[in-house]
């Protein structure tokens, strides 16, 4: 419903988590547009972690306590672009131009060196680029630190390629043996994969191989494997940091009363009290903490402590489960640090699966895993170069510096009237992107396109908070095994299993679980 004009209504029904308070607010805003009417909207919850999120974001909106607005900085392909656009009008010095740039907040703190690198790039000072037929847009004259428009075509070139807005279109899938056509990806889906990733298509797993332009080439996936990646992972929303941080205090302070001894009744009115929910969902919300209680002493964690649950599912693989509740961006920086360190240590891959609620990792079954020494290893790391290292040679990497490489016009949509194909665009950043490389590790569309990841993507901030925080003893790893997942687990693990390709098998997985759970509690089992 965003930006759309959809008139007079009375009631906004939201299905599911819109993921942040913000958005709830937008969302629900969209009714009671007559004049002294209120906005009125109803959440419908797909489960027991989206009745906890989507109660307690309800009541941080009714405490107008809205999330954090994240603006960008010092992004440098649209830099490029308005640089471009200055030199149409007339000649400019460079330190006029820093003064023009830096009075936007957006680019209050560009350093000079910065705007200059730019300069350089769009006057077309690298001889590799001309070889690969990138010529400049500008002028630029690093002695008298002025630069201009550069050519007749420069014009045409910007008014024709000028936006924000990346072109995207459905990937063709292929086998990589036959070549045969298995059907379409959105190209959200393709960032996601990197080498010998396995997914679902079509109700068949294949395993990932590499991408050209924007055909992916796969093979059949070997015999009793899973997928790594969910076929819906591009289309979930994030969590929002400081609504994930109000739910972990939610968490904390019902786990304290549940483990005073506070009985059933009198816990659902204080929930049916403080959250804008009916007696049923605070009956649920009780009832999910409660499992969790007395499946696992003391599993409802503190805000200032990170659990790990080292468990098997009901297929027996082998799961490290942290309990991270930070929001998918940050678990997303957090996941593969840990993955890939660890991988190192086992010598063997590790899968993972993300959420919103922490993340998994697939361990093969003989593996010894001291988590202990995983944490202080990733604590040792400069996690920003780590994860510039990682992701460098994936499919996010390829795909986001085209987007960054549009943008600032290196990559052209369109040209002389004639529009450019995303497949033919695509080709041409991935060549791109080496000649780039070689030039200067820092070149602008480079640097771009790792901000874009890290900043957007993912969240290196509040990554590195977490990892900060673990080594100053402020987030305490507590590790606990258990025979199958926790409840707060099930969402994980269900996220990256085979066969749960529709909604009713996703329930019967969760079903199957939460039986194995009240199980063991009636038992007295689960904990080991």
């Amino acid at each position: 419903m965003l930006g759309i004009d959809i008139g007079s209504i009375d009631l906004v029904a939201q299905i599911g988590s819109p993921k942040s308070v913000t958005r709830a607010v937008q969302r629900i805003g969209r009714s009671g547009h007559g004049f002294q009417d209120v906005a009125v909207g109803r959440i419908v919850v797909l489960d027991r972690d989206d009745a906890v999120e989507c109660s307690v974001m309800l009541r941080c909106a009714m405490e107008r306590k809205l999330d954090e607005i994240q603006i960008p900085s010092n992004c440098l392909d649209i830099l490029s672009q308005h640089l471009v656009g200055m030199s149409l009008g007339s000649k400019w010095k460079v330190d006029e131009a820093l003064k023009l740039v830096k009075g936007s907040y957006c680019y209050r703190d560009l350093e000079k060196r910065t705007l200059v690198s730019v300069l350089r790039y769009l006057a077309g000072h690298y001889s590799d680029l001309e070889d690969r037929k990138v010529y400049g847009k500008i002028w630029f004259d690093e002695e008298s630190e002025t630069f201009g428009r550069r050519g007749r075509y420069t014009r045409v070139i910007y008014y024709l390629n000028i936006g924000a807005i990346p072109d995207e279109v459905k990937v063709t899938v292929k086998h990589s043996g036959s070549n045969r056509r298995l059907g379409n990806i959105e190209e959200g889906f393709l960032e996601r994969l990197r080498k010998g990733d396995i997914f679902v298509l079509g109700g068949k797993l294949y395993r990932f191989r590499y991408a050209r332009g924007m055909t992916c080439y796969v093979d059949d996936a070997p015999k009793g494997s899973s997928p790594t990646i969910p076929s819906w992972f591009s289309e979930l929303l994030p969590l929002s940091w400081e609504l994930a941080s109000e739910i972990r205090r939610f968490r904390s302070r019902i786990g304290e009363e549940i483990g005073k001894g506070v009985g059933r009744e009198t816990l659902v009115e204080r929930l049916r009290r403080d959250l804008p929910v009916d007696k049923r969902t605070a009956r649920s919300i009780y009832d999910y903490f409660k499992e969790q209680h007395d499946y696992l002493s003391g599993g409802i964690p503190a805000p200032d402590v990170l659990l790990v649950e080292r468990t098997r599912d009901l297929r027996g693989r082998s799961f490290l489960i942290f309990h991270a509740l930070f929001g998918r961006r940050t678990n997303d920086a957090l996941s593969r640090a840990f993955a890939a360190v660890l991988s190192e240590r086992i010598e063997a891959s590790v899968g993972i699966t993300v959420s919103d609620n922490g993340f998994a990792l697939l361990v093969p079954p003989d593996a010894r895993v001291d988590v202990g020494g995983l944490a202080l290893a990733v604590q040792e790391l400069d996690l920003e170069r780590y994860l510039r290292e990682n992701v460098r040679r994936t499919e996010l990497m390829r795909r986001r510096f085209r987007h960054c490489a549009s943008r600032s016009f290196l990559v052209l949509r369109n040209y002389k009237g004639y529009e450019i194909g995303v497949g033919r665009q695509q080709a041409s950043a991935q060549a791109l992107l080496s000649v780039v490389e070689k030039i200067d590790p820092g070149f602008p569309v480079l640097e771009e396109t790792y901000r874009e990841i890290l900043e957007d993507t993912m969240d290196l901030e509040h990554a590195k908070e977490v990892v900060e925080a673990m080594k100053r003893g402020e987030l305490k790893l507590r590790v606990a095994e258990t025979e199958i997942p926790s409840p707060f687990a099930h969402n994980l693990i269900v996220l990256g299993e085979a066969d749960v390709i529709l909604m009713k098998d996703r329930r019967k997985r969760i079903l199957q679980l939460y039986e194995a759970v009240m199980k063991r509690v009636k038992g007295g089992g689960g904990r080991r």
